[in-house]
């Protein structure tokens, strides 16, 4: 694991935990809010890997999964 790699999971998790946090000040419910975090967290660089016809990033390694979920679950408690 370089240095590229931990930031991009730091990326990840911070557009996780805020497109939820947005998303319930927006007065929607934990599910929807959850749904939004993820979005926010994985859409820019699945567009950015579908351009350059690569596959998804989150597809290859699955720890971004495990962390945008671990971070929209903290985000709605705290």
């Amino acid at each position: 694991m370089n240095l590229l790699d931990i930031l991009m999971y730091i990326s990840t998790a911070a557009f996780a935990y805020e497109g939820t946090k947005t998303s319930l000040s927006y007065g929607h419910n934990y599910i929807l809010s959850t749904i939004f975090g993820i979005l926010s967290s994985v859409a820019g660089g699945t567009t950015r890997d579908l351009y350059t016809n690569k596959r998804p990033f989150w597809i290859i390694d699955k720890y971004y999964i495990t962390i945008t979920l671990l971070f929209c679950i903290i985000a709605l408690y705290f």
